[in-house]
């Protein structure tokens, strides 16, 4: 399964639906802790800027952090959030672009990727990102035959 990067950009709400149906209030704001590993590119950048104007549109409360390149600032940040009893925590999943570049992996790690990229929430997530018609050229992986 090759996972183009425009996959990665598409938000996955469906977690914020479920979210908002099972809390108390309806009135209540969903708090989103995401958790983004840098921005050190123009596409991260782009996923990021998407991610913040869904959830403002959609009024949540987003709670952002930067983890700067470093995997440490990230499991901390997500830490942080489960102190914090966030209603949703998001963070892009390594998976997808290991996927995509084709990286080796170690055996143990495989049955980690194959339990990842099954679940419904990210079969759901691909789907629409492989139906989404908005693509940055620069990004894309070249055609293989």
């Amino acid at each position: 399964m090759n996972i183009s990067r425009r996959a990665l950009l598409t938000v996955p709400l469906a977690a914020l639906l479920l979210a908002s149906c099972s809390r108390e209030k309806q009135d209540e704001r969903i708090v989103l802790g995401f958790s983004q590993i840098g921005a050190e590119s123009e596409w991260r950048t782009a996923n990021t800027e998407s991610i913040k104007t869904a959830a403002a549109t959609m009024n949540i409360d987003l709670r952002f952090a930067d983890a700067q390149q470093k995997q440490e600032n990230q499991i901390k940040a997500l830490r942080t959030f489960i102190a914090q009893k966030v209603d949703v925590i998001m963070f892009a999943p390594v998976v997808t672009r290991i996927v995509t570049y084709s990286l080796p992996v170690p055996r143990f790690a495989q049955s980690y990727m194959l339990a990842v990229l099954q679940h419904p929430f990210m079969q759901d997530w691909i789907a629409a990102a492989q139906e989404e018609d908005w693509v940055i050229e620069q990004f894309e992986l070249p055609a293989t035959t």
